[in-house]
């Protein structure tokens, strides 16, 4: 995909360069600017991808504690299960934004589904990525594993 991107804006840069320069569209100074604009472009976008983490299969890895407030399947041409964690205990989980995961596996669903009956706090284990794979969800979380916290009393630290 990204080299699709990196295409296209190179022959952009060269449709305009040799419209600029006077010279026709397909001659071979066309495929020289192409090839010129691809190496300008891949020596400027490969180093920020490598750089930020990119385009690798796991942007992160984590944990997140809570309880499960939203389930629901969701998506016009592929269902998933998308889900909302309140992160937090007492008073402060009113404050904190819901943590928003997609749940591709159905074991991982209904232990879900479990918790959030029950009421018990969880432990969500999920990857992170920086472009959303649309077929497991809406969400650049994913869930990974599930884990029932032990009940602690009130005022408990």
């Amino acid at each position: 995909m990204l080299a699709l991107i990196i295409l296209a804006v190179a022959f952009v840069t060269a449709v305009t360069v040799t419209y600029f320069l006077n010279r026709p569209y397909w001659g071979d100074a066309m495929v020289v600017t192409v090839v010129i604009c691809v190496i300008i472009e891949g020596f400027a976008v490969f180093p920020f991808i490598g750089f930020t983490g990119g385009l690798l299969p796991e942007y992160s890895v984590g944990v997140r504690d809570g309880y499960v407030t939203k389930l629901s399947h969701s998506g016009v041409v592929f269902k998933t299960w998308e889900g909302q964690l309140q992160v937090g205990t007492g008073n402060m989980a009113a404050l904190q934004e819901p943590f928003r995961y997609s749940v591709p596996d159905e074991k991982l669903r209904a232990a879900l589904d479990q918790n959030a009956r029950s009421g018990d706090r969880v432990r969500v284990h999920y990857r992170e990525y920086l472009v959303p794979n649309f077929r497991e969800g809406g969400s650049s979380y994913i869930v990974t594993d599930v884990e029932v916290l032990p009940k602690t009393p009130i005022g408990a630290t």
